[in-house]
């Protein structure tokens, strides 16, 4: 079997710059065998002088008839993908058009092709940009805690790279047409070494935003997990530190499936999330919710968001506490169910408690926590 050689193609739109493409290769002894969805195949075989033509059609029986013309013309059916049907003949073989105004009508295929794909991919795209703008244009951490951050750092390059295709095909597919209307041929050897680096640049964006997010992916699976609660220097409130001296956590065969004394980390670019659950003997429990990170404006912010998000009660309940250390201290007191949203600094938490600690106590140990956590990590 003789060697071969794979290429990424060139754009569907670029009829000329691919025609000049393959005639080139073909010069060199590489004769084009297939065109994949992604690559183009090469044979090696001795140098042919052969002149290719593009012919936007798709497969179905009107095309075989048309092939069939073609080939009685001097014309050979190589490959085709979708609407791509590249033919070959010998240098010196009759053009397949001769009229440029009939093979403008063709050009309303290529159209209506990059359309739909930039159509497509702004739909998609304005359809993200609400979440990148969501409330206060900070609300990635959030956003992450629900995995959509990583969707959004996958496929914000790869919808870039295609949209910057889609509405180059569309232009270069009008300004075909115009030039073919105004009687000018389609440029059969036009140069296609520019193309084919700009298309190798963005196909590597692409590629490069594909192993980002498979090394972002990674990472959050490394260094996440969950693990026994500690009994002490934990990263959120520990019930000890409510329950005073006399605390006993229940047993983990007794302790409620909502609170079995664990802790869940979490890890994102932006911060570390914890989550943990705590049952102490007598009927006491505590859940929560911590993000950490190194961005001084953005506690408040996620303190906030937090509420909505976990709050048993309705978020016009919560009132602020003023007499406090923390940057931000919201609270909802229900009897002995206590829920509070608090910040420090890039630190916030959000905590559901029932016991009978104060709401100042409370803030007292999320402060407490938020600071345990700045001196270990």
């Amino acid at each position: 079997m003789g060697r071969r050689k794979y290429r990424l193609n060139m754009p569907f739109w670029r009829i000329g710059e691919a025609e000049h493409w393959y005639a080139d290769q073909a010069a060199r002894g590489w004769i084009l065998k297939k065109r994949g969805a992604w690559l183009t195949r090469f044979d090696q075989g001795a140098p042919q002088r052969l002149c290719y033509r593009i012919e936007l059609a798709e497969e179905n029986e009107s095309f075989a008839e048309q092939k069939a013309l073609y080939e009685q013309a001097g014309w050979r059916w190589i490959a085709g993908r979708e609407m791509i049907q590249i033919f070959a003949a010998p240098e010196g073989t009759g053009e397949i058009y001769t009229d440029c105004y009939e093979q403008a009508w063709t050009m309303k295929r290529l159209r209506a092709s990059c359309w739909r794909c930039l159509d497509t991919t702004l739909f998609l795209a304005v359809g993200l940009l609400p979440l990148a703008l969501w409330r206060g244009g900070i609300p990635w951490l959030s956003l992450w805690a629900q995995g959509l951050l990583m969707l959004l750092l996958l496929l914000g390059p790869l919808y870039l790279t295609g949209l910057i295709e889609a509405a180059l095909g569309f232009w270069s597919a009008w300004q075909l047409k115009r030039r073919l209307r105004s009687g000018r041929p389609i440029d059969h050897s036009a140069p296609y070494r520019g193309v084919r680096r700009a298309r190798a640049a963005l196909c590597a964006i692409g590629a490069a935003s594909v192993l980002v997010g498979a090394a972002l992916g990674l990472a959050m699976w490394r260094l996440s997990g969950e693990s026994p609660l500690p009994e002490q220097d934990a990263p959120v409130v520990l019930l000890m530190q409510l329950e005073g001296p006399d605390y006993r956590r229940s047993p983990v065969e007794d302790a409620l499936a909502v609170a079995d004394h664990t802790l869940e980390r979490t890890w994102s670019p932006f911060a570390i999330g914890y989550t943990s659950r705590e049952t102490g003997e007598a009927g006491a429990w505590i859940i929560q919710r911590a993000l950490y990170t190194d961005f001084p404006q953005w506690g408040g912010q996620l303190a906030r968001e937090m509420i909505p998000q976990y709050a048993i009660g309705p978020e016009t309940d919560f009132t602020p506490m003023e007499e406090t250390a923390l940057s931000l201290c919201l609270y909802r007191q229900d009897g002995p169910l206590l829920e509070m949203a608090a910040a420090l600094r890039g630190n916030a938490i959000f905590v559901s408690y029932w016991g009978e600690a104060t709401p100042q106590e409370m803030a007292r140990a999320a402060e407490a926590a938020m600071e345990t956590w700045d001196k270990v990590r």
